[in-house]
């Protein structure tokens, strides 16, 4: 019985690094894009949740003299709200406009007495019984990829309430 034996080409481990290295560069790319996405996404939402947690804070000084928690006027606030954001968003990379027009274009509504605020765009409304704000952000961002992409970030935040000293 005679043994056939083939002859390998020189450089055949070549042609198949060759032919999988454009696709191994593509998924490591596709990581690249996906974990830049997740992680700009998390610094817009917790950049624009922190403004509106903050500026909800901002109350009328005169109720509060009288013994009255209640929210600034409304302008007030929004301008409070847009004034924090601004500087949050001041340092995120990827926004394809400057943080002063994504901050002029987010919507903000006050409820003085409390209301009903969206978290999203399929799920129930989040009641408030005290004063409130609530924002919503249509944000365009631009991987370093080149890729442009569009983000909603919804915020909905409640005047804390002051708690009575304990009685001694």
């Amino acid at each position: 019985m005679r043994r056939h034996h083939t002859a390998h080409a020189a450089g055949q481990a070549l042609t198949i690094v060759a032919l999988f290295l454009p696709v191994l560069i593509g998924f490591w790319l596709l990581a690249i894009e996906l974990a830049w996405r997740s992680m700009a996404a998390q610094a817009v939402a917790d950049a624009l949740q922190a403004a509106n947690r903050s500026a909800v804070q901002t109350f009328d000084y005169a109720a509060f003299a009288q013994n009255r928690l209640e929210l600034a006027d409304p302008a007030t606030v929004i301008t409070v709200a847009r004034q924090l954001a601004v500087t949050n968003l001041t340092g995120i990379n990827g926004l394809a406009r400057p943080p002063q027009e994504v901050a002029a274009t987010a919507q903000w509504i006050v409820l003085p007495t409390g209301g009903q605020c969206a978290l999203d765009r399929s799920g129930p409304p989040l009641p408030f019984t005290t004063p409130a704000l609530c924002g919503t952000a249509d944000v365009e961002l631009i991987s370093p990829l080149g890729m442009n992409w569009s983000l909603r970030v919804y915020a909905a935040d409640t005047l804390d309430q002051s708690a009575a000293p304990p009685a001694h």
